[in-house]
């Protein structure tokens, strides 16, 4: 009997080893996000429909300014609020602002940015960026 269990024990841990732990590959593979830079400006780009858009420009949040979507854009769909990451941990610093998007719609789209105080209505934005996304 005790021969059996030393068997049986051996087995236990043979067969599960022999096995190999099981990788789970997932259903869907998410591509990384389309980086937008501001060298982008005025371009046209391709873009898979549900794919993420990121487009990170220099910014500072401090001076009261911000990034903000001119007029919706068709067939685009803004993830969330922009986010700031500063040059360095300087009070008040410049850095890069990042919004994000989503590509939900085939054909041609337009996302224009200002960079504006948003208590300023009637003031034209500091700046200006554009990118036309051709969706498939």
């Amino acid at each position: 009997m005790r021969r059996f269990a030393v068997v049986l024990a051996a087995i236990a841990v043979a067969v599960p080893m022999a096995c190999g732990p099981k990788k789970v590959q997932p259903l869907v593979q998410i591509p990384p996000a389309l980086k937008i830079a501001q060298t982008d400006n005025g371009k046209i780009l391709d873009v898979e429909r549900g794919r993420r858009i990121e487009i990170a420009l220099r910014g500072n949040p401090s001076t009261g300014y911000q990034w903000m979507l001119m007029k919706k854009a068709a067939g685009v769909g803004q993830l969330g609020q922009p986010a700031f990451k500063p040059d360095s941990k300087q009070i008040g610093a410049p850095g890069l602002e990042t919004l994000r998007f989503r590509a939900i719609r085939s054909g041609r789209s337009v996302i224009a940015l200002g960079w504006r105080r948003p208590w300023e209505k009637n003031v034209p934005p500091a700046r200006t960026f554009s990118v036309t996304l051709i969706v498939r």
